[in-house]
């Protein structure tokens, strides 16, 4: 008897200096201060490999940016993902780079990771649809293997001191569609039709085949820099918390719903934004947060000090408040009373399409008057129009067979069609 006394005693011994070391973490300070003066950085540690949208096998590297001296050995992660359209970019730029450095000296580990990037149809004919969302869908992947390499690290020594349950994701721009899909589609199956599953890389469902199998890629909460997701649809009641930030004025996500053109030329496919996102997670009563940049534009934090500290203000205590499990959050800026504006554009019209000789533009009822240009692929002006009649007819001329764009301007308002001439 006296044994299971003695066990008890320990046991809750044991327990106690648990909370306390808890207690010592979250003391206020750490997760919401520069707690450190520096970070260690291990550059391109290879977390998996897949074939590209070409096939060809391409080795994906991470940046970790841990505190350096931290004696605290059981560490939330904040796995990030840097923008660039699906197309451009790397795991060392600016809209992602100083996160990982500020993040690091507040006690967590970060690591910045490259992706998968390039779509078929880029740049001619032109990608539609199906082939963006195989691009997210294989960033997707390769994000649940850099987790994946977490969990599996932390099952194995753990020699990067991580708390598996406390796992973050952070993006910007397609690195937020990436964390915000990873966060709320479950299946591929819930895409719409279109999706080859088939093509090089795009195999193993959401989970993919990007490398480190059996372990979980589970996260506890994502940070959205003016990111979307294809359909709010997908989130339900219980999904993991959410924080974002985005401007009103952003013309390269949409702030709410709208058809997202990719590079300014290629219409692709309807998308929710922050705010669709925002509303969609307030009726599902999920833990969320929205920051609304008034007239900012794409990811404004980056080379703005003080969009940067407004971003901070709030990404900090929202995460410092789920790793240690209570602090003080406020979401003072959601903007519960900020509507969407539609864009009428959005509703024009060009038909025949593909076209013979000639094509019809017809704009949106209620718009009256608007500036046309024809473009070609390389985003030369080939004509320009003023229109003050609801439809105008664009002969094709002494235009060659192929791709045009037709770029529609009417009240600060802006919407581009892609016109194929036979």
């Amino acid at each position: 008897m006296r044994y299971f006394y003695a066990v008890l005693a320990l046991t809750a011994l044991l327990l106690n200096q648990s909370s306390l070391f808890a207690q010592a973490e979250c003391d206020g300070s750490r997760y919401y201060q520069e707690v450190f003066s520096n970070y260690t950085l291990q550059s391109d540690v290879t977390y998996g490999s897949n074939k590209n949208y070409q096939g060809t096998t391409q080795s994906l590297e991470m940046d970790i940016y841990s505190p350096s001296n931290d004696s605290e050995t059981n560490r939330p992660l904040i796995v990030m993902a840097h923008g660039g359209s699906f197309l451009f970019g790397d795991k060392t730029q600016a809209d992602i780079k100083p996160m990982a450095e500020t993040f690091s000296k507040r006690g967590y580990v970060c690591a910045s990771i490259e992706y998968r990037l390039g779509m078929d149809g880029f740049p001619f004919p032109g990608p539609d649809s199906s082939n963006a969302m195989e691009a997210v869908v294989r960033a997707v992947q390769d994000a649940r293997a850099a987790i994946r390499f977490f969990y599996k690290s932390a099952a194995n020594g753990n020699p990067y001191g991580i708390d598996t349950n406390r796992i973050y994701f952070m993006g910007s721009s397609a690195g937020a569609f990436i964390g915000i899909h990873l966060a709320y589609l479950e299946d591929i199956s819930q895409l719409p039709p279109g999706i080859d599953t088939t093509k090089a890389g795009m195999g193993g469902g959401i989970e993919g085949h990007s490398g480190n199998p059996g372990y979980s890629s589970a996260i506890q909460g994502v940070v959205n820099y003016s990111g979307a997701i294809g359909d709010t649809s997908w989130m339900k009641a219980g999904d993991v918390p959410i924080i974002s930030f985005h401007g009103t004025s952003d013309g390269t996500v949409p702030y709410g719903t709208a058809v997202i053109v990719l590079s300014g030329f290629y219409p692709l496919m309807e998308v929710d934004g922050s705010h669709s996102i925002h509303i969609r997670a307030a009726n599902l009563g999920m833990d969320n947060c929205l920051y609304t940049f008034k007239n900012g534009g794409h990811v404004p934090y980056v080379g703005n000090a003080a969009y940067t500290d407004t971003t901070l203000n709030l990404a900090v205590p929202w995460l410092a408040k789920h790793v240690c499990g209570s602090g003080n959050f406020t979401c003072a800026y959601v903007p519960v009373s900020v509507g969407v504006e539609d864009n009428p554009l959005s509703q024009m019209e060009v038909y025949p399409n593909p076209a013979g000789e000639s094509a019809r533009l017809r704009l949106p009822e209620g718009v009256n008057e608007a500036e046309v240009s024809l473009l070609d692929f390389q985003g030369r002006i080939l004509r320009k129009i003023h229109m003050t009649t609801p439809s105008v007819v664009i002969p094709k001329g002494e235009l060659s067979a192929g791709i045009y764009l037709i770029r529609v301007e009417s009240e600060g308002k802006v919407a581009t069609e892609k016109l194929i001439f036979h």
